[in-house]
């Protein structure tokens, strides 16, 4: 990219736009476009009179801020001090104490925006991040001076006040916030400092705040600020933190309890965003105004009442309400409508609550400057921008699918364009666009599965972390007698729930045991065979068996396998499964993973995928998918007549499909598991079959499959043995054109890739792996050659 491209796509701030257009007209427009709306023309005073002169306009902002960020001499330090106190352990002082060293100085350079907006000295992260080898020693020595040997900063600390809109329109100085944009040298020490404190943060900072913390999330305060304002409605800082405990812990203040238990919460932070909860009584309310009294005399920081309303249950009497009103000084409001950017209640109108979403998109839909944009432009800024927007409450709620329908149409209209009066021709399909770009599509995301994928990754972090203030409330008032994985909706829950329950059902197909000490695994229903899908036991358990748990599977004297056991309970192909798995000699405890990720911890991006693979594994036409879309009254197979027709159990599992899997391969016919998915099954066969014994599987399953649809339509029902020898038939077919195709490219490609010479002073590394997947064990080799081509080492 040239200078002059450079230059141009920092002005413009698009930083969605990672790669693609250069130096084209959008970016020319978005920048010309920020100008203008930066530009203050005006702005209003308190006295309402309207200021245009650029000189009175510096000198009323100055004003203002200036009186805003002076000191005004706290006091009452005693008492904040004094319900806080001592939370900092030798060990954390040690910590924090430890010298700083130049990898510490890296990480957090290296850590920085490359493109963030600079400070005096002109120079973006990026100039450090590309010029390490030449700056960085210098950087380092500099940081370390201040950090380790207390250095002054004062060749660095200059600093550019910016003022960022609140609003659309602002209107008045209150509605701009000031930000610092200092110079990187500056923020390196800043940012180092920060990533040592971050560590024990969480040992500081109570429950009740979800900022600043590593590992806790903005959608933590939304979940827990929706379950209490629902339980609400049903029935109808640290400092400050410590403070409105001690006044619970004494009695005058009686915080919002989570049903029947002993968990109750009395506020909520998000960073400069609170919450608190307290009786309607005029005497709390004055408990906690002295409260907010003491910490505003003590932190410098005031309560903007402007902001402020209240929220009252339902249950509060008209004459109560006034009081408070009264005494407080702040604005009921009568619904609370939102909490950090979310509908705080979501009542029957749930579309209306959401609609929010796609008047947000249509506003970046029909922006004049999106025509300027080239055809893998308008894919960047769909996917980056477009398909973002509502990801943050597809993290929290489960989207009407009106909604998202919705979405869908103004995502299509962007992409195959359109006038003020009608759409232009949409050549494809929109699910086929959303397919991957190896399947024919364009990688679009379909929003229904990445709702559930994110709400998946919710459960995910309860799962994980059910000490956490969500987990807990979440767990008193729906599972509070079972595990997550085996919590219902339960009558009258919430919307938030309602979304985390739809997202369980995914997290459960993907998650596996991991075996430690086998003392929480059962061995019949719970998924912990690391190799072999369904990954659960198929062998049947009799009656007269007393082994429940993976432990009792375990000798705990020698931490080994007992073989006879195992020999007395499951197939060869189980026992070989479950010898696989290593014993751990330390007894650890099991653990639930994702089996789609290579360190076991859930993503999106693979629930996503996993989603996306399920629907297709649901979706042939079925009798039980059928009856599941209200198509047809009952779910029984077609041939058999006995069980619910699923594509596991029309192509593998029905007596008639039994009868073809008979005629063909051996290790086929040994095979002993059942699942309603087909997906399920084809992954074992992959496990243990070779390529071509696949195909033919592959081309009996077709049969099958056209047998079936055959019947559907009152046509033959075909002899097993003749359709097995169709199939075969077909198949070899289907080699031969195969065979012939694969000719012509050789022919078409002659030649092989030769080994080349390394550069002169080089060795270079050859290596390869294969994996037995029958004995599970994995064979690696490696040559090491240097620029002659002779022989150095090998493994």
């Amino acid at each position: 990219m040239t200078e002059n491209d450079l230059k141009w796509r920092q002005r413009a701030k698009q930083h969605w736009l990672k790669h693609g257009d250069r130096n084209t007209r959008y970016f020319h427009m978005q920048a010309s476009q920020r100008r203008k709306i930066n530009y203050i023309k005006r702005v209003e005073v308190p006295q309402g009179r309207i200021v245009t002169e650029q000189a009175e306009i510096g000198g009323v902002f100055t004003g203002f801020f200036s009186s805003l960020f002076a000191s005004t001499h706290p006091t009452n330090f005693e008492n904040c001090l004094f319900a806080l106190g001592s939370k900092l352990d030798l060990e954390m002082q040690a910590w924090l104490m430890t010298p700083f060293n130049k990898e510490h100085i890296k990480d957090a350079i290296f850590q920085m925006n490359p493109l963030g907006s600079p400070g005096p000295d002109g120079f973006p992260a990026q100039f450090y991040q590309k010029h390490w080898e030449v700056v960085g020693e210098q950087v380092c020595n500099f940081a370390l001076k201040v950090l380790n040997q207390g250095g002054s900063l004062k060749e660095v600390n200059d600093t550019f006040i910016t003022l960022i809109p609140k609003v659309k329109n602002p209107k008045r100085v209150t509605d701009f916030r000031p930000i610092s944009l200092c110079n990187v040298v500056y923020k390196i020490v800043s940012k180092t400092i920060a990533n040592r404190l971050k560590v024990i943060l969480p040992k500081l900072i109570s429950l009740n705040q979800s900022a600043f913390v590593p590992g806790r999330l903005i959608s933590d305060n939304t979940l827990v600020a929706y379950e209490i304002l629902h339980s609400m409605n049903s029935r109808m800082k640290e400092a400050l933190t410590a403070l409105l405990n001690q006044a619970e812990a004494c009695g005058v203040l009686t915080p919002v309890p989570i049903g029947r238990s002993p968990i109750s919460v009395n506020h909520l932070f998000f960073a400069d965003d609170s919450l608190f909860f307290c009786q309607a009584k005029a005497e709390e309310l004055r408990h906690v105004l002295n409260i907010l009294d003491i910490y505003e005399k003590a932190s410098g920081k005031v309560i903007n009442k402007d902001k402020s309303s209240i929220f009252f249950s339902r249950n509060t009497g008209q004459a109560a309400q006034q009081q408070i009103l009264e005494l407080t000084g702040v604005k009921s409001c009568g619904t609370f409508e939102k909490y950090l950017g979310l509908p705080a209640l979501v009542g029957r109108a749930k579309v209306a609550s959401f609609h929010t979403l796609i008047d947000r998109t249509w506003s970046r839909v029909s922006n004049w400057k999106n025509k300027y944009l080239s055809v893998a432009g308008k894919e960047v800024l769909l996917k980056a921008v477009l398909q973002a927007i509502p990801t943050y409450a597809m993290g929290m709620f489960l989207i009407p699918i009106s909604i998202t329908n919705k979405l869908n149409q103004l995502l299509r209209k962007f992409w195959w364009g359109f006038n003020e009066d009608s759409s232009k021709i949409q050549w494809v399909n929109w699910k086929q666009l959303s397919h991957s770009k190896e399947m024919g599509g364009l990688g679009f995301r379909d929003l229904r599965s990445f709702n559930l994928a994110l709400l998946s990754k919710q459960g995910w972090r309860i799962l994980q972390n059910p000490n956490s203030l969500v987990g807990r409330i979440l767990k008193q008032k729906y599972f509070s007698k079972e595990g997550l994985l085996e919590a219902k909706v339960g009558s009258g829950p919430s919307f938030a729930w309602r979304g985390i329950h739809a997202g369980l059902s995914l997290l459960k197909e993907g998650l596996i045991w991991r075996v430690g000490n086998g003392q929480h695994v059962n061995i019949w229903s719970a998924k912990w065979l690391p190799f072999s899908p369904p990954y659960k036991i198929q062998s049947i358990r009799e009656v007269d068996c007393w082994c429940e748990k993976v432990s009792d599977l375990i000798d705990p004297q020698v931490q080994q396998w007992k073989e006879p056991l195992l020999q007395e309970l499951f197939t060869q192909q189980e026992i070989i499964d479950i010898k696989s798995i290593p014993i751990s000699m330390r007894g650890r405890e099991d653990k639930l993973v994702w089996q789609f990720t290579t360190n076991g911890l859930y993503t999106v991006k693979s629930g996503y995928h996993l989603n996306k693979v399920l629907e297709c594994a649901q979706e042939g036409e079925t009798s039980a998918n059928l009856r599941r879309r209200k198509v047809v009254e009952h779910s029984s197979c077609l041939t058999c007549k006995q069980e619910a027709e699923t594509s596991g159990h029309v192509l593998w599992g029905c007596i008639a499909a039994k009868d073809v899997w008979g005629q063909g391969v051996k290790k086929v016919q040994k095979l002993s598991m059942q699942s309603d998915l087909i997906f399920d099954i084809w992954s074992r066969l992959v496990e243990i079959l070779s390529l071509e014994e696949l195909e033919e599987v592959a081309a009996t399953m077709r049969g099958i499959w056209t047998r079936r649809n055959n019947t559907l339509l009152g046509k033959e029902f075909k002899h097993p043995n003749a359709l097995y020898q169709l199939a075969k038939t077909e198949l070899v077919l289907y080699r031969e054109a195969l065979a012939e195709d694969i000719r012509a490219k050789l022919t078409a490609n002659a030649g092989f890739p030769r080994w080349s010479k390394p550069e002169e002073g080089l060795f270079k590394v050859n290596w390869d792996a294969a994996v037995n997947q029958k004995d599970r064990k994995i064979g690696i080799g490696v040559l090491i050659r240097d620029h002659h081509g002779f022989f150095i080492g090998s493994l």
